[in-house]
């Protein structure tokens, strides 16, 4: 086991380095100059601007600026905003811990109402009854985005308003000003876990050590229980990771149609703003939190099926 998540870290450690190179190769060649939009209305000044590219390091040649970013990210040095002229580190942490808040919320409503809503549907396959309302509630689920829920919810007067404390400071305000806009993604994403996870189970009932199960006369409870619900939760596990990465990226839809101060609505604000220190710290967070999403997910996985840790 020590070996496999060994592997794991390596493979992480490198997606993490090629992809924020590509990631800096991009905000590199977007439109317009650093040190001019730093500036402002002083950048017609030749001397001002030549010491703004000299203090931004664009005289250096890529290469070195980008192990200069990189060894300075990895002490959580991400340079000052162009806008603003605060640290990034400050203002994109400040973004993070209420959009990592907001994501465990969402999630645990989503996993709330998937996966209860995935075993009974497996326990009652047989009855027609059930079969229609999981088709009906699923296409429902996923056919409605979030903007829609949110749309309904904001029309019948119940929507996120004012400032929202910090989660430690007052938990249950804070929980309650987010429940309108965490039901509109949980609601989406939980319907999506769901069909993963029912689809993984349906495949499983198929399986002969099921029928021998049931042969040596187990409960239904019981094989769904300890086999079916078991196996059936590797590739759900897998499509939660992908869906929790997803999230903490930030649903800038959601955060835009609530206000919500997440990094999402962040990443839009400085893409709009051309602050490219701010657009290149959120979309290199954004890979490293899939990437260790991921790695939790892999190490997960072998802890269930031990087969997965010697491929």
């Amino acid at each position: 086991m020590v070996s496999y998540v060994l592997r794991r870290l390596v493979a992480s450690c490198l997606t993490i380095f090629v992809a924020t190179l590509v990631l800096y190769t991009l905000v590199d060649l977007m439109p317009g100059d650093p040190a001019q939009i730093m500036l402002g209305v002083d950048a017609a000044d030749p001397i001002k601007l030549q010491a703004a590219r000299h203090q931004l390091g664009l005289d250096k040649p890529f290469l070195a600026r980008y192990c200069d970013w990189f060894l300075n990210a990895l002490t959580g040095n991400l340079g000052n905003s162009l806008q603003s002229g605060q640290p990034v580190a400050g203002i994109v942490m400040e973004r993070f811990l209420f959009t990592l808040e907001f994501t465990l919320y969402c999630l645990a409503i989503a996993l709330c109402i998937s996966l209860p809503a995935a075993f009974l549907s497996i326990r009652f396959n047989e009855s027609h009854v059930c079969r229609m309302i999981t088709r009906i509630m699923s296409s429902i689920g996923l056919a409605t985005p979030e903007f829609v829920w949110g749309l309904v919810l904001l029309s019948l007067g119940w929507a996120s308003l004012g400032k929202i404390p910090s989660l430690f400071h007052s938990p249950v305000e804070n929980l309650t000003k987010l429940f309108a806009p965490a039901i509109c993604v949980g609601i989406v994403v939980g319907t999506a876990v769901f069909k993963m996870a029912r689809s993984s189970m349906l495949q499983i009932m198929e399986a002969p050590y099921i029928s021998t199960a049931r042969a040596k006369g187990l409960a239904e409870n019981v094989v769904i229980e300890r086999h079916v619900f078991r196996n059936g939760m590797i590739p759900t596990i897998t499509f939660i990771g992908i869906e929790f990465g997803y999230l903490l990226s930030g649903v800038v839809v959601t955060e835009t149609l609530f206000a919500l101060p997440g990094m999402g609505r962040l990443l839009l604000q400085s893409v709009s703003q051309r602050d490219y220190p701010v657009v290149l710290a959120v979309a290199s967070l954004v890979t490293v939190l899939f990437t260790v999403a991921n790695l939790m997910v892999d190490v997960l996985c072998g802890i269930l099926d031990p087969r997965i840790r010697y491929t």
